[in-house]
């Protein structure tokens, strides 16, 4: 059973909260403040939403490439329950940020995103600690999760890596079922959400499709 998490990735704090608000009425017990959000509201923002869903789990996507530490630190003190970093950042910097974590409850997920070779780099994720590893397509990726090369990946990385599998990115209630049954312990939907003409009616019909799991 997977567990939704909805990133918020709008740039105004009003309407971000607002989704959250949204979000959180209908079930939703993971909320993302995205990066580009948590750069124009600053990580405050991350405190606002642990305030308005206090017993939910809030995930501050901080694109950390450098500082794993510091930037881990800021998001703890902010309020988040989950750090999102690079996986392309150095193996430093990854220990740097699960070595922070450990201090806390926080947990860490490395996203894959425009690492070439992302099974191999899964691999040595697993090695390094994180809590989840994150298959991410960005926003300004065009490709299909489901073509061919893709497919194939992800079919792999669910069969041989250990740490629990998050994936995002252009997901939405045409194909949510469809990666679920794959075996992601985490689904990430946020234009799904955000762009649909009732947000909390569209996370609630995606809340469904998860099985309304509360998360790994």
């Amino acid at each position: 059973m997977a567990v939704l998490q909805y990133a918020i990735d709008v740039i105004e704090q009003e309407r971000a909260l607002w989704l959250a608000r949204q979000a959180s009425a209908n079930g939703v017990q993971w909320l993302e403040a995205g990066h580009v959000l948590i750069k124009a509201a600053g990580v405050g923002i991350v405190t606002k939403f642990k305030s308005l869903h206090p017993e939910g789990v809030i995930v501050a996507d901080m694109k950390t490439m450098d500082m794993g530490a510091e930037e881990v630190e800021l998001a703890v003190t902010a309020g988040a329950d989950v750090v999102m970093v690079c996986g392309a950042a150095s193996d430093g910097t990854i220990q740097a940020a699960v070595d922070a974590a450990s201090k806390s409850s926080v947990r860490i997920t490395a996203s894959l995103m425009g690492i070439r070779d992302q099974y191999c780099r899964a691999k040595q994720l697993d090695q390094l600690g994180v809590d989840f590893i994150l298959a991410h397509r960005g926003i300004d990726d065009k490709f299909d999760w489901f073509d061919s090369d893709h497919i194939q990946l992800l079919n792999r990385m669910v069969a041989e890596i250990k740490t629990p599998l998050a994936i995002g990115g252009g997901i939405n209630e045409s194909n949510y079922a469809s990666l679920k049954h794959m075996g992601f312990a985490i689904i990430i939907s946020g234009r799904g959400i955000t762009e649909a003409k009732d947000p909390g009616q569209a996370a609630r019909r995606l809340l469904k499709l998860a099985g309304n799991s509360t998360g790994p």
